[in-house]
Parts: C-alpha cells; sequence; structure tokens
C-alpha cells in the first residue's frame, strides 16, 4: 500500500459448506431455521438486528437463500438440497473482536445435521486508513 497508510483488520469472512445435512431449511421451516440460528449466533457474541433481521428467496424447483442482518455484518445460507450431498453454503461476515467462529460453526453443524463440514480459507477483512490518529 502507499507511503503513510496503515491497515486496520476489522473483521472476518469466513465461507463454511455443510453437507449430508438432516435438517436442510425449507420455506416452511425458514422461521425456525433463523430463529435457532440467530440464538447461536447470540450465544457467540454476535449481534442479529431485531427489525427486519431475515430475508429470503426461495428457488424453483428447490433451494433457499436466507440472510440473517447483524450488527457486525451479516450471515447468508445457500441451500443445495438437489443430491444426495445436499447441504447448505454460509458466509460468515463478521466485524469486530469476541466473536467465537469456531463455537458458532459448531452450532451451525448441530443445527443442520450435517455430517460433512468443510471450512474455507478464512479472508481478512482489512481498511487501509491514512490518518493513524482518526482509528
Amino acid at each position: 500500500m502507499k507511503d503513510g497508510m496503515h491497515k486496520l483488520n476489522v473483521g472476518v469472512v469466513q465461507p463454511v459448506d455443510f453437507s449430508c445435512c438432516s435438517n436442510i431449511p425449507t420455506e416452511e421451516t425458514a422461521d425456525k431455521f433463523l430463529e435457532m440460528i440467530k440464538r447461536a449466533a447470540e450465544n457467540c457474541g454476535i449481534t442479529v438486528v431485531k427489525t427486519g433481521w431475515s430475508l429470503r428467496h426461495p428457488f424453483v424447483p428447490n433451494g433457499l437463500t436466507l440472510v440473517l442482518i447483524l450488527a457486525e455484518s451479516d450471515i447468508t445460507f445457500h441451500t443445495w438440497p438437489e443430491d444426495e450431498y445436499g447441504g447448505v453454503t454460509a458466509t460468515l461476515d463478521i466485524c469486530g473482536k469476541g466473536v467465537d467462529l469456531e463455537k458458532l460453526i459448531e452450532s451451525i453443524t448441530d443445527i443442520l445435521g450435517a455430517e460433512i463440514v468443510e471450512i474455507h480459507k478464512k479472508e481478512p477483512r482489512d481498511l487501509w486508513v491514512k490518518n493513524k490518529e482518526k482509528i
């Protein structure tokens, strides 16, 4: 980066694939799933925004995208129930400190009943600032 710029880590983006799930959310079960995820997230130090905290979009013939809006950013879920490996891809986009991502991934694994969990490379969320005193 340019001279005089300072890097500040403000969070992380953690993609995770949950496969062979026994409890993939559907349109009928989305509200219950989001409520369980909301409680799990709050138990890991995440603040789920109370007003308008969930969004969803169904795909035909199957599949669903769900979003939790957080004070710390967002968590998205994309279901892919089409085959015997059916599951959910989650992107945990978290800003701030004090969030227990490992505990959250374990909770989501339990909620989904996932037999396979693939944790992809974690990407840092960095800001470059010119004036370090403004941090």
